[in-house]
């Protein structure tokens, strides 16, 4: 079943934690669901204080208060951002990649990145398909 998150949606747990998971359990041979291009401004993961934003210049960075806290440094370089199919979440400039979190499966034992994490701490990081994390932004 294919199915899809609106821009600006966030979700929490019952424990405080923001959480997306992009995927199902299964292979994945396309882009998965979440992407947002250059001109847009999207809060994409929002927890007690903390947002990371896709900005309109193609930068994404993690805000505590509206203070930068984390950065990819993209900005006026990426033109999209996607978490894909192979776990990797990458920034892009006109289809030339720009930045990753290096988490395809091919670079993890065949278990890439599968969920995007901001917890109420402001730990920022991605986890493969056993919540193993995988990358750590911040």
């Amino acid at each position: 079943t294919k199915s899809g998150i609106k821009n600006g949606t966030t979700a929490t747990t019952a424990d405080g934690y923001v959480e997306y998971q992009f995927t199902n359990d299964g292979p994945v041979t396309r882009d998965l669901y979440y992407q947002a291009d250059i001109g847009t401004e999207v809060d994409v993961l929002k927890t007690n204080g903390w947002t990371l934003k896709w900005q309109y210049d193609g930068n994404l960075v993690l805000y505590q208060n509206g203070v930068a806290k984390w950065a990819s440094n993209t900005q006026n370089k990426g033109t999209a951002l996607r978490f894909q199919g192979d776990g990797n979440l990458v920034i892009y400039n006109n289809g030339v990649a720009v930045w990753n979190s290096d988490t395809p499966n091919n670079h993890h034992n065949g278990k890439g990145g599968r969920k995007l994490v901001l917890t109420p701490a402001g730990s920022l990081f991605i986890t493969d398909q056993d919540g193993n994390v995988i990358w750590q932004g911040h």
